[in-house]
């Protein structure tokens, strides 16, 4: 069996400066993608390990929000696998 894919190009323009912030969203997009992993593996290690200590009353509160990040990831599509 021979498997053939073709190659896939994508090219996104700006008409700069007048889409300046369309611009720079775009180009910061893996930035952004990284620091909402890192917040995502910020609940993670402080729901599994809790490092800090919290009580449980704490991490009800850190589950409670970890549910509205992951809530508002989904309403937006987004998934951070």
């Amino acid at each position: 069996m021979t498997c053939r894919f073709n190659k896939m190009k994508a090219i996104i323009e700006f008409d700069l400066p007048e889409d300046r912030d369309e611009y720079e969203m775009a180009n910061n997009a893996s930035k952004m993608y990284m620091a909402l992993w890192d917040i995502k593996q910020l609940f993670r290690s402080t729901l599994k390990y809790n490092p800090a200590g919290l009580s449980s009353k704490d991490l009800e509160q850190w589950e409670a929000m970890r549910g509205e990040f992951f809530e508002i990831l989904d309403n937006n599509d987004l998934k951070l696998d």
